[in-house]
Order: structure tokens, then sequence, then C-alpha cells
């Protein structure tokens, strides 16, 4: 038997995705003003949806997680904006997909997260992503995960969707 880890138990990674790629947009933001926002959300969170407790336990929808951002993150650190790359401009092939996921996980001053369907239920930050692999950033110590396994489409035979809808990015504004 072992011991459960942070994270197996709780439904918080969405929380922890946005901090963490708040962190690869502005790398200089210290531990304090992360623990601080993220007791700042999670207040937030429970002042504003009833569905609090259980959502601790199920997770963060995209738009709980767009409304965080734009609600918390966005107050304490106005620099730091959202924006969905695929939101008017979708991919039709898988390759157009990877290629502009690949440009925008290079980009300087910016962070990735991704919503990881279908085998996985999870939110990630993204470190980089090669030809092989996501290399993930991730709160629940998973390095990377192989792009053979992922589709993007829900009709994509993969182990796990990395659809266009759920790749949000941070970028730090001047």
């Amino acid at each position: 038997m072992s011991p459960y880890q942070q994270g197996e138990l709780d439904g918080l990674c969405g929380l922890y995705a946005l901090i963490n790629a708040s962190r690869l947009a502005v790398p200089t933001l210290e531990k304090k003003e992360c623990q601080d926002i993220f007791r700042t959300a999670l207040d937030w969170l429970g002042r504003n949806y009833k569905g609090f407790p259980p959502m601790v336990c199920d997770g963060l929808t995209f738009e709980k997680l767009r409304s965080l951002h734009k609600r918390v993150f966005q107050m304490r650190w106005p620099t730091i904006s959202l924006h969905q790359p695929f939101l008017r401009n979708m991919p039709q092939r898988p390759s157009e997909f990877w290629t502009r996921m690949e440009e925008e996980a290079e980009r300087e001053g910016q962070g990735m997260f991704i919503g990881i369907g279908r085998g996985m239920d999870h939110w990630s930050a993204v470190r980089k992503i090669t030809s092989k692999r996501i290399i993930l950033f991730d709160s629940d110590k998973r390095k990377f995960l192989s792009r053979s396994h992922c589709g993007f489409l829900e009709r994509h035979n993969k182990k796990y969707i990395v659809g266009p809808g759920y790749v949000l990015l941070l970028r730090a504004n001047e």
C-alpha cells in the first residue's frame, strides 16, 4: 500500500495548471505570490459557487477556470491575459494542430495549459511540445504525454484527447 499523493483525492489540477502556466509566462513569480493567489482563488470559488465542496473533488470546468482567471488572477496579475488560440481558427488536420501547438508552446512570455480528456480528465501546464511528446509542467508529477497517444478530436481513436477548445494561453503583456 502506498500513501495518497496531493491531487489523488482532489480535483484542483485546473487551479494548479493556471498557477503553473502563469509561472511559465512570468518566471519571476514568487512562491509566496502563488500561495496567496491559491488561497484567494479557493476563497473566491467558495463564495461564488454553491457546489464548491463537490468541485474540489470533481474538478473545475473550462468555464470556471476562465471565470477564475478573470475574477481573481487578472485582478492580482493584470499583465497576464488569457487567450484561446483555436477559438476562431480551428485546425482541420492533426498536422496543422500540432504545428500550431509547438509554435505556441515555444513563445517567450507565455504559458500554455491544456485539458486532457478521455483517459485522464486532467488540466496541466505545458513546458514544451516536440514531435514525439508533450512535455508537462504538471502538479501531478507527470512528466510528459506521448503525442502518438493523443488525438485532437473525439473521433480520433487515441488514449487521450487534447482538444483545440481546451488549449489556453496565458500571456505576459508588457
